[in-house]
């Protein structure tokens, strides 16, 4: 029994040390934060990237530093408009709520959820256009979410998410080990991919190479199967519509003044998605929602399609990189009346056309 018990310790000890060391890199990284906490360091700039890999509670996460920060200028939409970044704009008071919402749907419940004196001026909304897609509709979205709510961490499942990861060569754990102070987070120690204090989301890594999807073969697998929001569709869903003016309808009761956009697509796939004809929906948004926008007094733009960005300046088929960005805001500072005062074209010009890596800007040169 004894010899048994000592083979079992030699065996086990180089396990019990390897889990050991995995979870001193998960605590190291800051995974296993407090969520809420976090949000509220962030809001403050305690945190300077925030980005973990295994609960998503982006929603509440948006809605608490956004009730802290209480700006003026706030942008609201799902991951495609995470990328717009406080240096774009020449105002202290903004705050990037990206990802704050998932469904068109939810924004009049996540601009509720904020006090009162945390309600912005103005909005910055971005229109996924597949918000007036009747069949991605049917995929789900509640129009009203708990903002509260924040995903609590679970030390087993986290390290056994790790090791996974780590095994498909995801994460280094010496990277992970050596997070800086400030640095919270999975993504953020190991790829620098999370939230800035003001909201904004960096791909880190991600950027500096093909992206997520190269040669968008996963974007063009979703158009040829009608998934993900990719969905086909001739018409524009009059839900999404319904969702727009009940959206409106909320600023308007609360005196903020609206600016809104379709964001774009990779040329190239934007290209494919005309050719193959599917789509045709996308093309007739504007046109339906543009009285509406002018009913309410206030402006909506479509960038679908940007034919000075390229495709090596997008992460994958429908999100951009800081570049693009950096050309739709150039856009803004010339077409958006509401905007003028808080955006450059010709600096935002020079962002976009500055030399370097094609989905990176440097903000200090």
């Amino acid at each position: 029994m004894k010899r048994f018990l000592k083979c079992a310790a030699v065996f086990l000890t180089p396990v019990a040390l390897l889990c050991l060391v995995f979870f001193a890199a998960v605590w190291r990284s800051g995974e296993l934060c407090d969520y809420e906490a976090a949000a509220h360091a962030s809001a403050a700039g305690d945190v300077t990237l925030l980005g973990l890999a295994y609960r998503d509670s982006t929603a509440a996460f948006k809605s608490a530093a956004a009730n802290d920060v209480k700006a003026e200028l706030l942008v609201l939409g799902t991951s495609r408009s995470m990328q717009l970044r406080g240096e774009f704009f020449s105002t202290d008071s903004f705050y990037n709520a990206g990802g704050g919402v998932a469904f068109l749907s939810q924004v009049p419940s996540f601009l509720e959820s904020l006090d009162e004196s945390a309600r912005p001026e103005r909005l910055i909304l971005v229109l996924d256009q597949y918000f007036f897609n009747k069949d991605w509709l049917t995929t789900g979205g509640s129009p009203v979410i708990d903002y509260s709510s924040f995903a609590r961490p679970d030390a087993g499942y986290l390290l056994h998410k790790f090791f996974d990861a780590y095994s498909y060569g995801k994460f280094r754990v010496l990277d992970v080990l050596q997070t800086p102070a400030g640095v919270v987070g999975l993504s953020a120690s190991a790829r620098g991919a999370g939230f800035y204090p003001d909201g904004s989301y960096t791909y880190g890594t991600d950027a500096l190479g093909d992206g997520l999807d190269p040669g968008f073969a996963d974007s063009i697998h979703r158009i040829l199967t009608a998934s993900n929001r990719f969905e086909h569709s001739k018409e524009v869903a009059e839900r999404g519509v319904a969702d727009l003016r009940a959206a409106l309808d909320t600023c308007q009761d609360m005196g903020i003044e609206v600016t809104a956009f379709l964001p774009p697509y990779a040329p190239s796939v934007w290209q494919y998605m005309q050719d193959y004809g599917e789509h045709t929906y996308m093309t007739l948004i504007y046109d339906e929602i543009r009285p509406i926008f002018d009913e309410y007094g206030c402006e909506v733009f479509d960038y679908s399609y940007l034919p000075e960005t390229s495709d090596d300046q997008y992460l994958d088929g429908f999100h951009g990189s800081d570049r693009v960005y950096a050309a739709i805001c150039a856009r803004l500072a010339r077409e958006a009346e509401n905007l003028a005062d808080v955006l450059d074209e010709a600096r935002l010009t020079a962002l976009f056309e500055q030399p370097g890596l094609p989905k990176v800007i440097d903000f200090t040169a």
